[in-house]
């Protein structure tokens, strides 16, 4: 099963170089500004049914999966060869019967939401490639004064590396806009990271582009409800 449920949008370098695809970059317009809105529920509404309807545990495998977007980029069905993908097995959640009596229908799905989400993180090792290939740019582009990069890389570093924060959704979305348009906001959100002022104003206005060169809005500037992709 695939908790995104479609395909990301393809994710390059500077030199026109694939980076694979992104990871919170999977949702509507809407969603992509709410908790976990990269991730449809059906995974979890699946493992909840699962146990309900024949009493035994359901386990939970997650697989990270790198490399898929190189071989059939979103929006196109042309397989490109000479690729490499890596699956890397991660840990497995189990859900018992035990685990749905006596709790809320809702909150049990958001609870399982929150270990897919964990454990595909997990098993993608993402956190880690984004800050790496954030605290590289802004060093390389001087894009925030010398002493901040510390403070940053400092900031970066004490995040969870398998929960949903904001400063690695933010970056996972900027690299997913055209290389041009990278700086800006790489360097606006290294301030807003160095000064510890919020972050969701920057997230949206980077999703608001993000579906703009997505042709997600409608010409009634509402957003579509046409879901973006995912490559893990």
């Amino acid at each position: 099963m695939y908790p995104q449920g479609t395909r990301a949008v393809d994710n390059f370098g500077s030199m026109g170089e694939s980076h694979d695809a992104g990871y919170y970059t999977t949702g509507s317009a809407h969603s992509l500004k709410q908790p976990l809105g990269h991730l449809k529920k059906g995974c979890a509404f699946l493992a909840i049914d699962t146990v309900n309807a024949l009493q035994v545990p359901v386990h939970l495998v997650f697989i990270g999966i790198d490399g898929t977007a190189d071989i059939v980029p979103k929006g196109s069905f042309k397989v490109q060869t000479e690729k490499s993908v890596k699956f890397t097995v991660g840990r497995v959640f189990t859900l018992t019967p035990q685990d749905t009596v006596g709790i809320e229908h809702g909150e049990l799905v958001g609870r399982i939401q929150i270990e897919i989400n964990q454990g595909l993180l997990a098993a993608l090792g993402l956190h880690e490639k984004l800050k790496s290939r954030y605290l590289k740019d802004i060093r390389d582009q001087n894009l925030v004064p010398k002493e901040q990069v510390l403070k940053i890389t400092h900031r970066l570093n004490s995040l969870p590396k398998d929960d949903e924060s904001l400063e690695f959704v933010i970056i996972d979305r900027i690299y997913a806009l055209p290389w041009e348009e990278w700086a800006p906001f790489l360097k606006e959100l290294g301030n807003r990271i160095a000064l510890e002022t919020e972050l969701e104003s920057l997230r949206d206005v980077v999703t608001d582009r993000f579906f703009r060169h997505q042709g997600s809005l409608t010409s009634s500037g509402v957003p579509s409800e046409g879901a973006a992709a995912v490559g893990s």
